[in-house]
């Protein structure tokens, strides 16, 4: 069962700045740390309109992602890398994040607005 729901828009003054080939990153942490709950990667040709995360997603072993979201404050937050390297470089773009309210069913809506 879907978790959360994510959208994402690029601004468009960054438009031109982005390539088919460059990679997006939607990733789920804790409010208080930059270690992932879940990562989503696509290229940003084939970023799907509704980027949903379920249970699978989770990258803590022996934890589904639903036990994560429900005894923790968590965010979303999305990234476009040129060079396709999980850690952040100087000149990728990125959202603000967006806090994950659980008693909400609404998909999270990142706009990819600023550089790294």
């Amino acid at each position: 069962d879907p978790l959360l729901t994510v959208n994402i828009d690029l601004a468009p003054d960054l438009m031109a700045s982005v390539k088919d080939t460059d990679v997006v990153y939607i990733v789920v942490r804790p409010i208080d740390s930059r270690m992932p709950l879940a990562v989503k990667r696509y290229a940003f040709s084939n970023t799907p309109e509704n980027i949903v995360f379920t249970d699978d997603d989770s990258m803590v072993a022996g934890r589904p992602l639903s036990a994560t979201l429900n005894s923790q404050a968590v965010q979303i937050d999305a990234r476009i890398s040129r060079s396709g390297l999980a850690i952040p470089q100087q000149g990728d773009l990125i959202s603000s994040p967006v806090q994950v309210d659980r008693t909400s069913d609404s998909t999270y809506k990142l706009l990819i607005d600023n550089r790294f």
